[in-house]
């Protein structure tokens, strides 16, 4: 009984904090809000670094940072503030047990002190989650740290399933100067929240919301195949994604994406074809942006197809 009660009890801090959290970050994001079409087409490339998984590519853009995995499936990119990032890194030099140090380290470090940058301040004044990934104050103190490594102000070494930062820097730690965004070019805003995006290769699809985006390329092969399938079906007859399911010519090379998607269905145990049917949906929309041969419409809280 008492075990159920501390659960109930965590459970219910853990909710508290979340909603006092992003309650904050909705005020701060009203304030600092930037839409991806000035931000995506200023920023200035720094460089990447690999961590233990993904490999994160940084950028700069006024006060700000952008910090970016490569592109996948959906691509989650997140802003950083300069002023934190500055102040982690006095933080971290004048702390002289921080020669090398883990996340959980320096955020164990930190607790007691007080900073000035408002998300840095604010995640401390909440009591630290049991689980380090959900606390606020992870994410903040992570991405800093990877954009401080990123400008050669730390280095970065994968040990054991984590990483550990040192102030000793490498000069080999720059694994790919590839500007992944290199030639983006804004198209135009499709719905109310999401831009539409171009490079030589690819098409994007952005959203930004609360410091944090989301991503979704599309090979331009891939467009032009649903442009020339939608057309044909007769003109005001919908739609049906489940057909494209299953015609789909799965020799084209841009199924190497689907094969993914496939495999993301088996990890999360999620319905056959979830993800694939989401991405078609989002594909189909920018369909109707470029060739106006599609119209997308709302029925309740589904979107539906209909041919023009």
């Amino acid at each position: 009984m008492d075990d159920l009660f501390k659960h109930v009890t965590e459970t219910r801090e853990n909710t508290q904090k979340k909603e006092t959290w992003e309650s904050f970050l909705e005020r701060y994001w009203s304030i600092h809000k930037i839409d991806p079409d000035q931000l995506f087409c200023n920023i200035q490339f720094i460089g990447s670094i690999q961590s233990r998984k993904n490999m994160y590519f940084c950028y700069e853009y006024g006060a700000l940072y952008l910090l970016s995995t490569g592109f996948k499936e959906i691509t989650r990119p997140n802003i950083v503030m300069k002023e934190e990032v500055e102040e982690l890194a006095d933080f971290i030099s004048d702390t002289r047990p921080l020669k090398a140090f883990s996340l959980s380290q320096l955020m164990d470090a930190m607790c007691g002190h007080t900073f000035s940058s408002e998300r840095i301040s604010e995640a401390l004044a909440l009591n630290r989650t049991e689980t380090l990934r959900d606390d606020p104050l992870y994410l903040l103190v992570m991405n800093a740290c990877y954009v401080l490594t990123a400008l050669n102000r730390l280095s970065l070494d994968k040990v054991g399933r984590g990483v550990i930062f040192s102030k000793k820097v490498r000069k080999d730690q720059h694994a790919d100067d590839t500007d992944i965004y290199a030639g983006i070019r804004y198209v135009g805003k499709i719905r109310d929240k999401t831009w539409l995006f171009e490079n030589q290769k690819l098409y994007f699809t952005i959203q930004m919301n609360l410091f944090r985006g989301s991503i979704v390329p599309y090979i331009k092969e891939e467009i032009e195949y649903l442009q020339k399938f939608v057309t044909q079906y007769p003109v005001g007859e919908r739609v049906i994604i489940n057909d494209i399911v299953g015609d789909f010519d799965y020799s084209k090379r841009f199924q190497k994406i689907y094969t993914q998607i496939e495999y993301r269905n088996i990890r999360n145990d999620r319905d056959d074809r979830d993800f694939f049917v989401s991405r078609i949906k989002n594909s189909l929309e920018v369909v109707e942006y470029l060739a106006h041969s599609v119209k997308v419409k709302k029925e309740g809280r589904n979107r539906v197809f209909e041919r023009i």
